[in-house]
């Protein structure tokens, strides 16, 4: 018994369902980004803030590198997740949404903006990004290194240390990617 005939118009309704699926996915993982990057922002403001203004402990910076380099690694996530949905809706359902309604016009808006996004913007994204998340971790590790007194001292920086080389390196795979 072979298998039934594609109804095309069915196929497509198939598609569209996915497509509108995948989109509100998508749309939730960069509000998550967004609000990642805003509790980032504003842990820097007010640990930095603390600091600054009211003379405490420069060892308090010690938690800018944990708290930036975990939140950078949850902000990475979300964007891999968002170009893995943004792509296997242009590769993907893109060419079959073509191939069942007989248009290639459809769903070109992802290649429009890849070709008129400008050289310029993914790399003042990746610039700003990773000066959000690793830029702050290292100039806090660098700060606080003269002052680093206890083992338990020494143990933050280091795990402040660790997480900012991982932020290095998926933001670097992030901006090679973006380009």
């Amino acid at each position: 018994m072979g298998a039934p005939e594609l109804n095309p118009g069915k196929a497509a309704d198939a598609v569209l369902a996915e497509y509108a699926s995948l989109r509100a996915e998508l749309l939730q993982k960069l509000g998550t980004q967004s609000t990642i990057i805003n509790l980032n922002l504003t842990a820097i403001a007010g640990i930095g803030g603390i600091v600054i203004t009211q003379r405490a402990d420069i060892r308090l910076l010690l938690m800018l590198p944990v708290i930036s380099g975990a939140l950078g690694l949850l902000a990475f996530g979300e964007a891999r997740d968002a170009t893995v949905i943004a792509t296997y809706i242009r590769d993907h359902q893109a060419p079959l949404l073509a191939q069942y309604i007989g248009d290639q016009r459809l769903f070109q808006y992802e290649r429009y903006f890849q070709d008129n996004r400008g050289s310029l913007r993914p790399v003042l994204i990746s610039l700003v990004v990773g000066l959000v998340f690793p830029g702050i971790s290292l100039a806090s590790l660098y700060l606080v290194w003269p002052w680093l007194r206890s083992p338990l001292d020494w143990t933050a920086w280091g795990l402040g240390a660790v997480l900012l080389a991982l932020n290095g390196l998926v933001w670097v795979v992030l901006c090679g990617r973006r380009r």
